[in-house]
């Protein structure tokens, strides 16, 4: 090498950290602060707005912002004559680049109502070379520098109104975002809030090309005196409980898995179906009455339009549905048609079983997808009308400026009629210039996987005592009376709803609702086993300490599962049939952990003194039973995969042969979805809070799932 090359080598190795501390500098940590008073609402008691008291005008009494985040008040007459306050959220640059991280909180006071919008979607943009990881293994170490993160953290006093309504998040090719949100509800105030992302820029063809999303969304309640006349709030953040009673995650990994050869593209893995927007609206109070009643009739018409439905027992419109066009709603409405729908939209509506019966309002979470952001914004825009008139605003009409919409042409075929040979190896990598080919089982392979992560996970590939594996074979049986085949994960409603219409459609099915189920189960099945389990946490001698523990966990697990109504009813069904059985098992069983043999009646007590989840229930089955826990959740992985294979058959989309390959590949999705819980599981805080891992993956199977209630035939449960 010659002198000139030689230092302009040198040149080049020192610019690059050069340019990288340069670039590190433009990492933003953007903070607001939002506080919206009704000054003379303590002064009176508070009505409704159909009330003939009206309620106290609205101020916005704080608020403070540091770039990149911006907070500015829409100072519309007609919202300050309708005595709320709305607020736009947005940054500078309209996104967050690599590393950058907001911080909000709001505060609603007593009798306030406030509404939370943004500028313009909210965009992610792709990472810096430079400031990125070039290695293709999946490390969160290596993601950490480049994750754009959010956090909002809201308070909603006695008689006060929130609404969230954003605009879309938008994640570019190899970003990576998390975000999370709190909210602290008194019981007798209302909000509704709109969590929405999509795959990309799909109008530019990028397609489910970012490195990961990770949504949380809880509701927890306020905690004030007794008596409650002045809301007094007590206690470290304004919580009588750390428990939410409501939490809806979504974590799409698409890391997970990308390393390995595979024949299906990321939105096969989880059965995107050509769908590229999803989005969460949560419910809760007297106030949404009249949200939940429209979100219910409009699902009920896009399942009508697909298969025979059933009418809503206490379905009684009170008034007419509106036509939505560029002028305005018009009434009489009778057609989603009429909306201006570009494409299909699934839509879903899960009741949400509060634990608490003192609460005084219902809670309900609606999911959906959508082919293009527009089609979103009309459907929001219907089901927020009935509070347009309480804010002075309809929220999103500003957002609809044609009769229709319409969706931009996509190269590649949807998944409903995607051919395997046709599916292109771009979520593939490649080393050395060639595409990495399929070596080895695929078994092998995640066992190289998982023996990458610490020392907590040496109980995954422990081998099994000869009781052991019977017990596991026992749990696995088909025979067992659990009542697991009664249910289909939504199968059935896919394939009512014309959603799935082909064998391949199916495999992909599996495998996403393997992989999502795992993402949700896998952290309560390792917080069972640790507190029933042989090699899990010390049992004391008290069995009041495991009821405790027990308690909190079902807890934990119904804020999450009770965000989809069917599925919830799966699990609890299937929980107590287990704990009845576990009751039968144990009065001959010699295993058992000598410790819990003198408790045998406490034990068997505290599984039915609170409603039992499936995965919790086997996960302290299996710890009792000495198996470890990468036998437990492989054993769950199984007997769910099992259950949608079982009921593909029975509803004749696939033929008892073919079931066997289909049920066998399913444990590639199992693994993904294991591998994607213990990454999140291994950061600090996480290993004791399930809460923090336990997310969905398959926002199209959340959100077409909740409609098998309305279906007039079905032969499956949920």
């Amino acid at each position: 090498m010659s002198v000139k090359a030689a230092a302009t080598k040198v040149a080049v190795v020192t610019a690059v950290p050069k340019l990288q501390q340069s670039l590190a500098k433009l990492v933003k940590h953007g903070v607001g602060r939002l506080t919206a008073s009704a000054p003379t609402a303590r002064n009176f008691i508070l009505k409704s707005h159909s009330d003939s008291v009206p309620r106290a005008s609205t101020r916005l009494t704080q608020v403070a912002h540091k770039a990149p985040t911006r907070l500015v008040p829409i100072g519309k007459s007609s919202i300050g004559q309708a005595g709320a306050a709305v607020c736009a959220l947005s940054n500078y640059g309209a996104g967050m680049l690599q590393g950058d991280s907001t911080d909000l909180t709001v505060r609603v006071e007593q009798g306030a109502k406030l509404g939370v919008v943004t500028q313009g979607a909210n965009r992610i943009y792709t990472p810096n070379k430079h400031l990125s990881n070039n290695n293709s293994s999946y490390t969160e170490q290596s993601n950490s520098s480049k994750e754009c993160r959010a956090t909002l953290t809201a308070t909603v006093e006695k008689d006060a109104i929130l609404i969230l309504a954003p605009d879309p998040c938008s994640l570019f090719a190899s970003s990576s975002f998390t975000q999370t949100q709190q909210f602290y509800i008194h019981p007798h105030s209302s909000v509704a809030l709109i969590d929405w992302f999509s795959s990309g820029r799909f109008k530019n063809h990028e397609q489910w090309e970012f490195d990961k999303l990770h949504t949380k969304t809880s509701l927890h309640w306020l905690h004030t005196d007794d008596n409650d006349n002045t809301n007094t709030i007590h206690g470290d953040n304004n919580t009588s409980s750390d428990i939410p009673f409501l939490q809806d995650a979504t974590l799409m990994d698409l890391r997970v898995g990308r390393d390995r050869p595979t024949e299906r593209t990321a939105m096969e893995s989880h059965a995107v179906n050509g769908y590229n927007c999803f989005a969460s609206l949560l419910l809760y109070g007297k106030e949404t009455h009249g949200i939940v009643q429209r979100c219910q009739e409009l699902s009920d018409e896009f399942a009508g339009q697909h298969t025979r439905i059933r009418e809503r027992e206490h379905a009684s419109p009170e008034e007419p549905r509106r036509i939505i066009s560029g002028d305005g709603p018009t009434t009489n409405a009778t057609s989603a048609e009429q909306l201006g729908l570009a494409g299909r939209v699934v839509m879903g509506v899960s009741k949400v079983d509060l634990i608490d019966n003192d609460i005084p309002s219902d809670a309900h979470v609606v999911r959906l997808a959508a082919k293009t952001n527009e089609d979103l914004y009309r459907v929001f825009y219907e089901c927020l009308l009935p509070v347009s008139e309480q804010f002075g605003m309809q929220f999103y009409k500003e957002r609809i400026r044609a009769h229709q919409s319409e969706i931009p042409q996509q190269p590649q075929p949807s998944l409903e009629t995607t051919n395997v040979s046709e599916v292109t190896s771009k979520t593939n990598r490649q080393t050395n210039g060639d595409t990495t080919t399929i070596t080895g089982d695929n078994q092998s392979q995640q066992r190289h996987m998982l023996s990458k992560q610490p020392s907590y996970l040496d109980s995954f590939s422990s081998p099994a005592n000869d009781t052991a594996f019977w017990s596991m074979v026992m749990l696995a049986d088909s025979g067992l009376p659990t009542g697991s085949f009664a249910h289909s994960a939504g199968l059935e409603t896919a394939a009512q709803l014309g959603m799935i219409q082909s064998e391949q459609q199916v495999g992909n099915f599996v495998h996403a609702a393997t992989r999502s189920t795992m993402q949700l189960s896998t952290p309560f099945l390792i917080a069972g086993h640790q507190i029933m389990g042989q090699q899990g946490i010390v049992i004391d001698d008290s069995s009041a300490s495991i009821s405790q523990q027990w308690e909190r966990l079902q807890r934990q697990c119904h804020a999450v599962m009770s965000t989809n109504q069917p599925a919830c009813a799966a699990s609890l069904d299937q929980g107590k049939s287990l704990a009845r059985i576990l009751s039968q098992w144990l009065q001959s069983e010699s295993t058992i952990d000598p410790r819990l043999l003198e408790a045998r009646e406490e034990v068997l007590d505290f599984l039915k003194s609170f409603p039992p989840h499936v995965a919790p229930t086997i996960g302290a089955i299996g710890g009792l039973l000495g198996l470890d826990k990468g036998q437990v959740c492989r054993l769950f992985a199984y007997c769910a995969a099992r259950d949608v294979v079982s009921a593909a058959v029975r509803l004749s989309l696939v033929g008892p042969l073919a079931s066997v390959p289909m049920l066998h590949r399913a444990q590639e999705s199992a693994e993904d979805g294991i591998q994607a819980v213990l990454s999140l599981m291994m950061k600090d805080g996480a290993m004791n809070d399930p809460l923090m891992a336990a997310s969905a993956s398959a926002p199209v199977i959340e959100a077409l799932h909740p409609c098998h209630e309305v279906l007039q035939v079905r032969l499956f449960r949920s």
